[in-house]
């Protein structure tokens, strides 16, 4: 816990303070407006004197440190210093601000601790922070820079090398009286490693410790916590990890289950670290045999993780017949219940599956908690409207929809069954076209369709088919509308045009014979925004690597005020996206499905930018997703195939019965019909076809 403490103060003393010192001087360059040679920054602190002197009213900074800066010495400034420079002096990206915020953040809560102890849970959890942000700032001065901070940080990890950060970090210690207390921890636990050394070697016949397996059991134990938390963290509902907890502490035995490895571990470092704030210890265990080995005395949580097999292969390893698995269960139930410890058993959702086939009746089975994609926490986003009023959701106006059949004597059911498809005419010369997006809008009864090739919006009655309104943006000099997006509970709907680098937005006003789609608000964009979809008073837009030769595409989540709330483009210091030119929201509202075509993957992502799944598939185009089963409907450049996909298993599958002879490149899911609207290339014609749920789809390599 010390090593921990001193791992830290090297990171942040001897890294953190290079990075940001480097930093300093990149952004400050970027908005020197003189001549490069001429540049110092005590020259480039002078142009910024009325930001200095309303940070030293708002007592930020004091005198001293108000005269540190403007001697624009940046070397000698420590990470205070240099955060406030940082904030509030240079233009930056709002990711860069944030990985500013969190090195400050991390480096106050250690520095103004009285403790010079971090336990393996805090360690890790602070550690992955501050190098994912450090590697994010390095990154903007180049790769040879990252090069060399990524050195440092191995070595600052290892912790055996002297040097001259070590020197550092006991002066900086030796300052704050806080390097007589480490040095009296680390001399009581030499004692006691004597002590115990002694009292092993005193014991006869004995060259090796008394008790091998415990040390085993210690070792796998330590390792695996170590490793388990530098597992990434997925933020997930609260229900998941509340129903574990509860498993735990009512029935002392929780099943967790998934697809995903990363997933089941997300939740058991939550778990584990529980536990070790109630000072209660952890003990990994491969197999029951190692039970004896256990006090239950010492032990808050026994982890089982690998009673059947490696998570990589797909059916079981340790196979056994039924009476095996019922004497297993009831030995980890009876070891439970006869102590106070609990036993957490990690399977593959595969492996479960095949277990619950022999055995589907044990009461060890429905202590089950599966975690899945779709579980991902909601966005935390800020309230920007009204609370919508009942009746306005896409439910409501679905079920009013149905009674209206009932009344007229029509079965509901009826309508969901598979129907001949028809085509919707949406141009009337033969001229190429090229819908790139179709909305189907279930609170206004229509469908908005955007042609790129012919620069037109158009909308169509739902039910008769017929356009009713129809946007032409050669003649407002309006270039290449891409996709659209309605806004929730209005009469409103938001069009990107990556040409113009703007979002417009336009509203439907109906009258006794026509409706009048008016652009009343165009939002300004700074690249060529693509994909949009839509959250209460949010849009979330995607951005591509044309227009304005960005090196990788981005997310951002756009207030319908025109504000960035936030963007989403690099995780841990590596770009997210290539060309990310379509996305969807999830049924839920918690999860992004983007497509990149560039990558040949769907990446779903939540709202912190964490990756939940990847699939591969050969240049993706429109995805967008079923309401009522959160899978996946996409298609492909590479084919004239439609694919489903799981974001549980990440596989692709080809739908059969769907090989159309052209590319389908547009496509929207119509919840009051069950069916797909579907646009191909080249044809100015949208296609319905019904959804067969019954319909088998075969797996494909792509």
């Amino acid at each position: 816990m010390y090593r921990n403490y001193l791992r830290l103060q090297v990171l942040f003393l001897h890294v953190c303070t290079k990075v940001l010192r480097h930093v300093v001087e990149h952004f400050a360059k970027e908005e020197w407006g003189g001549v490069l040679e001429d540049f110092n920054l005590a020259n480039f602190i002078k142009t910024k004197v009325d930001i200095l002197k309303d940070l030293q009213r708002r007592k930020i900074l004091n005198k001293s440190q108000v005269e540190a800066i403007e001697n624009g010495q940046y070397q000698e400034w420590d990470i205070t210093l240099l955060a406030v420079v940082l904030l509030n002096m240079v233009q930056m990206e709002p990711h860069e601000r944030a990985a500013v915020e969190s090195i400050r953040t991390e480096r106050n809560n250690i520095q103004h601790s009285s403790n010079v102890e971090v336990n393996d849970a805090n360690y890790y959890t602070i550690w992955t922070n501050v190098t994912n942000s450090i590697r994010l700032l390095a990154s903007v001065s180049g790769p040879d820079f990252k090069a060399d901070i990524e050195k440092y940080l191995k070595t600052t990890e290892q912790l055996d090398e002297p040097g001259e950060p070590w020197k550092t970090v006991i002066m900086e210690l030796l300052k704050e009286s806080k390097m007589n207390l480490i040095l009296q921890k680390l001399n009581e636990l030499d004692k006691n490693v004597q002590s115990i050394h002694k009292k092993i070697s005193s014991e006869p016949g004995s060259l090796t410790p008394k008790n091998q397996c415990d040390i085993n059991i210690e070792n796998n134990s330590r390792i695996f916590m170590e490793n388990l938390m530098k597992k990434p963290s997925f933020k997930t509902k609260r229900s998941v990890l509340e129903q574990a907890k509860s498993f735990l502490t009512n029935e002392k035995v929780v099943v967790l289950t998934s697809y995903k490895e990363d997933l089941v571990m997300s939740i058991l470092k939550d778990i584990v670290m529980c536990f070790q704030k109630e000072m209660r210890n952890v003990t990994l265990l491969n197999t029951t045999s190692e039970w004896k080995s256990v006090s239950p005395n010492d032990t808050g949580l026994i982890i089982l993780k690998n009673i059947t097999g490696p998570w990589s292969k797909r059916e079981l390893t340790e196979t056994h017949t039924i009476d095996k698995w019922t004497y297993l269960f009831d030995a980890i139930h009876a070891r439970a219940e006869g102590s106070s410890m609990s036993v957490a058993i990690v399977l593959k959702k595969t492996h479960l599956d095949e277990i619950t086939s022999k055995l589907c009746d044990h009461k060890i089975l429905k202590n089950v908690v599966e975690i899945r994609v779709r579980d991902a926490a909601p966005g935390p986003l800020p309230d920007q409207s009204q609370t919508p009023s009942a009746g306005t959701s896409d439910d409501v106006i679905l079920r009013k929809k149905d009674q209206h059949l009932n009344k007229l004597g029509v079965n509901v059911d009826d309508t969901n069954k598979p129907r001949n498809s028809y085509k919707l005419v949406t141009d009337n010369s033969t001229s190429h076209s090229f819908i790139s997006c179709i909305l189907v809008s279930s609170a206004q009864d229509c469908i908005v369709v955007v042609d790129v090739w012919t620069s037109c919006i158009k909308l169509f009655h739902t039910e008769q088919q017929k356009p009713h309104a129809e946007v032409d943006c050669k003649l407002k000099n309006w270039n290449d509308p891409w996709a659209v997006a309605e806004v929730p509970n209005t009469q409103q709907f938001a069009v990107t045009f990556p040409k113009d680098n703007k979002i417009r937005m336009f509203e439907l006003t109906k009258t006794f014979t026509f409706t009048v789609c008016r652009n009343f608000q165009t939002i300004q964009t700074v690249a060529d925004c693509r994909g949009i979809c839509s959250l209460e008073g949010y849009l979330v837009v995607s951005f591509g690597t044309a227009g304005d030769c960005r090196e990788h595409g981005m997310i951002q989540i756009v207030a319908l005020t025109g504000d960035v709330y936030k963007q989403i483009d690099h995780k841990g210091g590596e770009p997210l996206f290539n060309n990310p030119k379509y996305l969807v929201l999830s049924p839920e509202k918690n999860l992004i499905h983007v497509s990149d075509k560039s990558k040949n993957k769907i990446i779903t992502i939540d709202f912190e930018g964490t990756v939940w799944s990847e699939i591969d598939i050969q240049r993706p185009g429109c995805v967008i997703a079923d309401p009522s089963t959160g899978g996946l409907y996409i298609c492909s450049k590479a084919t004239t195939n439609l694919f489903q996909a799981c974001c549980e298993t990440d596989t692709c599958f080809d739908v059969d019965a769907q090989h159309f002879g052209k590319e389908p490149v547009a496509m929207a899911f119509d919840r009051a019909k069950q069916c797909l609207h579907l646009a191909f290339r080249g044809s100015p014609e949208i296609m319905e076809y019904a959804i067969n749920t019954n319909s088998q789809s075969r797996k494909v390599e792509l």
